[in-house]
Formats: structure tokens, C-alpha cells, sequence
């Protein structure tokens, strides 16, 4: 019996993606969200790790000027 994953890509490969993209904390989450909704009443499809919404460029806190 052939076994076939309901969702592309598979959940293993999500999983190390999302690990890639998102690291530890956030990446497990992802993952665990996936399996849970591995179930036969959930059709499945195209389903791929979200993308990680950060900016190219780092925000800067700027410090008050001071004006003495």
C-alpha cells in the first residue's frame, strides 16, 4: 500500500523549512500546526511555510536629541 501525504510539501520537508526560516520556537509551532491538521477530514493541498515577514533592513532605535 503506497502512502501519500496530504499536503505538498510534505510534512517533513515543511518542517525542516520552516525550522530554516523561522528557527527554533516559531518553526516547531509551525510544524506542530501542520500535524494537527493532518486528519481525514482535512483535504489537504498546497499548504507552504508561511514567509517570514521581516524587513531587509534592521529598524534603529533613535535616542532623543538633546539640546543644551
Amino acid at each position: 500500500m503506497a502512502s501519500h501525504c496530504r499536503f505538498y510539501p510534505s510534512c517533513s520537508h515543511y518542517a525542516l523549512e520552516a525550522l530554516q526560516t523561522h528557527g527554533a520556537l516559531r518553526g516547531t509551532a509551525l510544524t506542530l500546526w501542520r500535524l494537527l491538521r493532518c486528519h481525514p477530514f482535512n483535504k489537504g493541498g498546497y499548504d507552504p511555510v508561511p514567509t517570514c515577514g521581516c524587513s531587509s533592513t534592521k529598524l534603529q532605535l533613535s535616542r532623543p536629541s538633546q539640546h543644551d
